[in-house]
């Protein structure tokens, strides 16, 4: 399951998607990193 009633994900982002999924994905792994250290 995607979220979208039908399709891929890849039809309903793009590459500027991807790319900000990737930099929140980072900032989310700094976060915990900072805190279980």
């Amino acid at each position: 399951a995607n979220g979208h009633p039908e399709g891929s994900p890849f039809e309903h982002y793009g590459p500027i998607q991807s790319g900000e999924a990737i930099r929140y994905a980072s900032e989310i792994v700094e976060f915990v990193r900072a805190h279980l250290a």
